[in-house]
């Protein structure tokens, strides 16, 4: 499962807005996986004052591999999957994890319905 960056932020931080089943799924998981485009979002929030976290963000990675979330590269099969992408969705970000989980054959843990547009499987309610 690939963790949309609201969804990880939310599991790493235990925000309610996080739902029960969802936070079990993913605690239940065989594997879970962030994307690094998730990290690049989460930086350029911090830095043009978009994004507060409860934590500094150089605690991350260790909160990640605290839980066992591994990071996901990304890889030339994936961006020739988002080259392909038609523009339902324009967030470049959400974008590149549309792709990741159609490359790695992953569901998508987001409550964000625009990517149902796509062939992915999205995993929230």
């Amino acid at each position: 499962m690939l963790l949309d960056t609201h969804a990880l932020l939310w599991f790493v931080m235990d925000d309610a807005r996080l739902k029960t089943n969802v936070k079990s799924r993913i605690e239940n998981a065989d594997m879970v996986t962030a994307s690094i485009a998730s990290l690049w979002e989460i930086a350029i929030k911090l830095s043009i004052q978009k994004l507060t976290l409860n934590f500094a963000f150089t605690e991350l990675s260790d909160f990640l591999a605290q839980l066992d979330i591994r990071m996901l590269s990304i890889s030339f099969a994936d961006l020739e999957h988002y080259a392909s992408l038609p523009l339902h969705h324009r967030d470049p970000f959400d974008r590149m994890l549309i792709a990741q989980a159609m490359t790695n054959n992953l569901i998508l843990v987001s409550a964000d319905t625009a990517f149902d547009a796509y062939p992915v499987q999205r995993l929230w309610a």
